[in-house]
């Protein structure tokens, strides 16, 4: 994969043996940009299993985007989202119980 993040949310931490079903990273953008865009989809590599994610942009608290139901095989989804005037911006993964599955974020750009 090039030009993106990939989270990857395997079925268990594999020294504490507990299942691992969510994950963020936060960015400090102090405001200082107005758009993101980008694609979002299920990696190749997880492309057969059952399990269902979401992926959620969260500007200063408040969830601008929900892209839910995300499976395996579907056709990555665009985003273009306004995030004037926004501080922190968080990027929020989570995953159902049906198995592994990578959350690629692709050509994610700022404006």
């Amino acid at each position: 994969m090039e030009n993106g993040i990939k989270v990857v949310l395997p079925l268990f931490n594999t020294e504490q043996r507990t299942a691992i079903k969510s994950g963020s990273i936060e960015y400090n953008l102090e405001g200082k940009y107005t758009k993101l865009t980008g694609s979002v989809g299920i990696d190749d590599k997880t492309k057969n299993s059952n399990a269902l994610g979401t992926l959620k942009i969260i500007g200063d608290g408040k969830e601008l985007t929900v892209l839910g139901n995300l499976k395996g095989g579907d056709l990555p989804k665009n985003i273009d989202i306004d995030i004037t005037n926004i501080s922190k911006l968080q990027i929020s993964f989570t995953r159902d119980d049906n198995g592994e599955l990578i959350i690629d974020l692709v050509d994610a750009k700022l404006y």
